[in-house]
């Protein structure tokens, strides 16, 4: 199995971090390529990033869609290019958002979410409206740090989680 990993943001930091763990994961025989578009924003904050993001991670789909067999769209988002390339394959295709979010689900009676910033709590209360499993999450938790700064302020993140913003559902 072939299966491309596109991250809609163009961070080869994040990249990394993806190969990284599809190498601990998968089986020895499933090959996985993580890509980025050629352009678009660098990393996804909220809705407008994302919608800058839509267009380039489509076309990166289509330009590389023959060679592989599924494909994984990294954003925890309800990202809408996840929708768009399943209206135009028949092939598997799957977000990190809604994947991790039904997983929870199987594994416990509530989850919670934690994210980086305000701009995403929001979004994701919506997706897990949309996903049916509102029932289920018990909340959704900020710490107030953008993405920038999660790769750049690693320790400061660790202090932020104890000090987290509820979103109660």
């Amino acid at each position: 199995m072939k299966i491309l990993v596109i991250n809609p943001n163009t961070s080869e930091s994040f990249n990394e971090l993806l190969r990284d763990r599809a190498a601990i994961y998968s089986f020895p025989t499933t090959k996985i390529e993580v890509v980025s578009p050629r352009s678009g924003p660098r990393v996804i904050e909220g809705t407008y990033d994302e919608a800058l993001s839509i267009q380039n991670t489509i076309e990166t789909f289509i330009d590389l869609e023959k060679d592989f067999d599924a494909f994984v769209i990294a954003c925890f988002s309800d990202h809408l290019a996840t929708y768009a390339i399943r209206e135009i394959t028949h092939k598997p295709v799957l977000g990190i958002a809604e994947a991790s979010i039904y997983l929870a689900c199987m594994l416990g009676e509530k989850f919670s979410i934690i994210t980086t910033n305000d701009r995403w709590g929001p979004l994701l209360k919506e997706a897990v409206r949309k996903y049916g499993v509102e029932s289920k999450c018990a909340s959704i938790r900020t710490i107030g740090l953008s993405v920038s700064d999660l790769e750049e302020r690693k320790g400061e993140s660790i202090k932020k989680l104890s000090r987290m913003k509820p979103i109660l559902l």
